[in-house]
Formats: C-alpha cells, sequence, structure tokens
C-alpha cells in the first residue's frame, strides 16, 4: 500500500477517534469545555449530573478547568461539583489547570489574571493538596514541572509541602531543575527547599540541573549552597 494512502487512513482514523469522542459527551461537558457558564446553570436546573465523567474518568470541572474558564467553573463548584475528583490518571481539575500552564502565556496579564482565579476558585472550593496522581505527583509538582509560578505561589501559600517526594523520590525543586525553570526555583528556594535532597538515583536539584545544561539554575544553587 503506498505511503501516503497509509497516512491518509492513518488521519481519518484520528479524525474519526475525535470526533466520535466529542460526540460521547455529555451536554454538560460539552457546555464546560467551550466555559458556557449560562448554559451549565441551565443543564443543572435540569437535572444533570454535575459530576458526571466522560470515557476517560474527566468531570466537567476538570474541562472547565483544563481551559481556565473561570466563570464555569465557579458556576460548577456553586452546583457541587466535586474538586477532588480524578480521572483515569488520577488527575484533579487542579492539576489540569496547573498542567496545561504554559510559562510564557503566563507572561499575557489577562492569562495570568484568569488562570490565578481558576486556580484559586478550585483552592476556595475545596481542592486538596496531598492528593496524588498515580506517580505520585501532587498540584505543587504539577507547578514546578510546567514553571507554573502563578499557581505555585497559590500553593505554596495555602500550605503546600515544598518539599514533597513523588515515586522517583524527587522533589518540587529537582523537577524545576531538571526542566530548567529558574524563576520557580527561585520560589522554591525562597520557601525552604531543601537542597541536599537525593532522588532514588543518588542525584540532587544541583546534579539534574547540570545534567541538563541549566547553568543558570547551576549557579542559582551555588549560590544558594553558600548561603545555607
Amino acid at each position: 500500500m503506498p505511503r501516503t494512502r497509509i497516512l491518509l487512513l492513518l488521519l481519518l482514523l484520528m479524525v474519526s477517534q475525535t470526533t466520535d469522542a466529542q460526540d460521547s459527551d455529555s451536554q454538560l461537558i460539552r457546555a464546560a469545555k467551550r466555559g458556557d457558564a449560562a448554559r451549565i446553570k441551565t443543564l443543572i436546573q435540569q437535572g444533570a449530573d454535575v459530576n458526571e465523567k466522560d470515557r476517560n474518568g474527566k468531570t466537567a470541572l476538570i474541562h472547565a478547568a483544563m481551559d481556565n474558564h473561570i466563570d464555569a467553573v465557579r458556576a460548577l463548584i456553586d452546583a457541587g461539583a466535586d474538586v477532588n475528583k480524578v480521572d483515569s490518571k488520577g488527575m484533579t481539575a487542579l492539576m489540569y489547570s496547573i498542567a496545561i500552564a504554559s510559562p510564557s502565556l503566563l507572561l499575557i496579564g489577562q492569562v495570568a489574571e484568569q488562570h490565578s482565579a481558576t486556580v484559586e476558585a478550585l483552592l476556595d472550593g475545596g481542592a486538596n493538596l496531598s492528593v496524588q496522581t498515580h506517580h505520585g505527583w501532587d498540584a505543587l509538582m504539577h507547578t514546578a514541572w510546567a514553571g507554573d509560578t502563578v499557581a505555585m505561589k497559590l500553593l505554596l501559600d495555602r500550605g503546600a509541602e515544598v518539599n514533597v517526594r513523588d515515586r522517583e523520590e524527587r522533589t518540587p525543586s529537582m523537577w524545576a531543575a531538571f526542566r530548567g525553570h529558574a524563576d520557580a526555583m527561585e520560589i522554591l528556594l525562597t520557601r525552604g527547599a531543601d537542597l541536599s535532597a537525593r532522588d532514588k538515583h543518588g542525584k540532587t536539584a544541583w546534579m539534574l540541573a547540570r545534567e541538563r545544561g541549566h547553568t543558570r539554575i547551576v549557579e542559582m544553587l551555588d549560590l544558594a549552597s553558600v548561603k545555607q
């Protein structure tokens, strides 16, 4: 079979699967994806289950939080949505709001404000900062991976454990070092990150930063070690 024909068939299959997934979504979940707060309120008044899940275990609140649809997030929480429901990956709405954050986009004032408002709404709604995914990641770990300094500050202010460990025995500062997120590292350092901590392979944040070629973070950690 010609290569172009194979690629075309694969493309058609992907489109079909995406369409099937969209068609299987409930009206409430579709409204959450659009950020249509008015429609969400109407559907709930008509008896829609505010905590229903799609085929991947994602609730309407998770979908609304993923795109920082703050009005939709608030409408769902006000209607009794469980902010700590997890999907098939063990991720909550708070985690998804953070996981998709882009440091470059968060430099845009309006985007940062909307993201901050979404995270705060989820926290005010009772988001549990101790919930972990199947890989042992809590919400703070996701901020370190994504370089999401907006959410990181909010979580730490609400009592998130700065030296929490995942299944690899890595801390948020180790992941910030690994990813090269200097701004996130600076926040973690001011909040008491343990620079002597080692993962299950015996590596510290400094070692991970050096291996990945993140010179700025290596210099930051050298200076921080001297001060400690």
